[in-house]
């Protein structure tokens, strides 16, 4: 699998959308030191739940303490309501967001992103990590 190392993936959201992101602003990701994490993932679909297009997304302030990258694969949908709810049973392209800390690192970290929807949309999210 190719790994950019630009950017990230957003948390799917609570009003009725064709888009959804996997990760949350403000909720804090416990993640096991010396581990590469699925933060989540990024992606906008139709109403029959085909693609839209790719979603891009781009780190726009570095985590300190680890690495935060982008790479395209698949994953589900994470819509919690709505019409696009039954897209969650179907692994779909999306543009997913990891994170790596440092080797041996415990303790917090934090970076930003910026999601670029097919629909035009963009999303800014700043997302907590604790390295246990």
């Amino acid at each position: 699998m190719k790994h950019l190392h630009l950017g990230l993936t957003l948390v799917a959201l609570s009003f009725y959308s064709n888009m959804a992101a996997a990760y949350e602003a403000h909720h804090v990701y416990h993640i096991r030191k010396n581990t590469t994490f699925l933060l989540g993932s990024a992606y906008s679909l139709h109403p029959d739940c085909t693609l839209r297009g790719k979603s891009i997304t781009t780190i726009t302030s570095a985590p300190k303490h680890g690495v935060a990258y982008v790479a395209y694969g698949k994953d589900y949908p994470a819509f919690k309501s709505g019409p696009y709810v039954s897209c969650n049973k179907r692994r779909i392209s999306a543009t997913l967001l990891w994170y790596r800390p440092r080797k041996d690192y415990v303790g917090d970290d934090t970076f930003s992103v910026h999601n670029w929807y097919p629909s035009g949309d963009v999303e800014d999210k700043t997302l907590y990590v604790t390295v246990e």
